[in-house]
């Protein structure tokens, strides 16, 4: 298992099958907009499926070929490696049943963007932000890019992670 403190070498990740639901056009749209206000920002798009071509088309069309890079699909050791080495997971998918990415990336030290997806509980938890637009995503990258510049993580420890899960389905 990656440790959570190595070296950040990638701004902004996206995890998931190559597929429209995931809208890795929205991933794209919003590095597109990030790179604005940051140049040197760095992303990393893993998985596989029937939309990668058309996305890497569109990430050459926003101008972002030297600054996406693309992993293809990998076994979850290496994903997991590659949560540790980055600083946020953008999840933009409109849908996600119940969403163990987001507790492994932050359980991998990453800071987590998404919609209101996936079996989200109301974390007390400032390093996971949800967006319901991309405008609104976008502003939490960029607060997530600043927070990961000049402070440290929030960890969130598994235990308390079940025992919110628990204590949410009341089991």
């Amino acid at each position: 298992v990656p440790s959570p403190s190595q070296t950040k070498e990638i701004d902004i990740l996206g995890v998931g099958s190559m597929i429209r639901v995931k809208q890795y056009d929205e991933f794209l749209k919003i590095v597109a907009e990030i790179k604005k206000k940051r140049p040197n920002v760095s992303a990393c798009l893993i998985g596989d499926g029937d939309q990668l071509r058309k996305w890497k088309e569109l990430s050459d069309k926003l101008g972002l070929s030297n600054t996406v890079t693309w992993k293809g699909k990998l076994d979850r050791p290496e994903v997991l490696e590659w949560m540790a080495k980055s600083r946020i997971l953008l999840h933009t998918s409109r849908y996600e049943s119940f969403g163990n990415v987001f507790i492994e990336a932050l359980a991998q030290g990453a800071r987590v963007v998404s919609g209101p997806v996936g079996a989200y509980v109301e974390f007390d938890c400032e390093s996971w932000a949800t967006g319901a637009t991309r405008e609104g995503m976008i502003q939490h990258v960029l607060n997530a890019l600043e927070a990961s510049d000049s402070s440290s993580m929030q960890w969130v420890r598994m235990a308390d992670t079940s025992d919110r899960y628990i204590d949410f389905w009341k089991i």
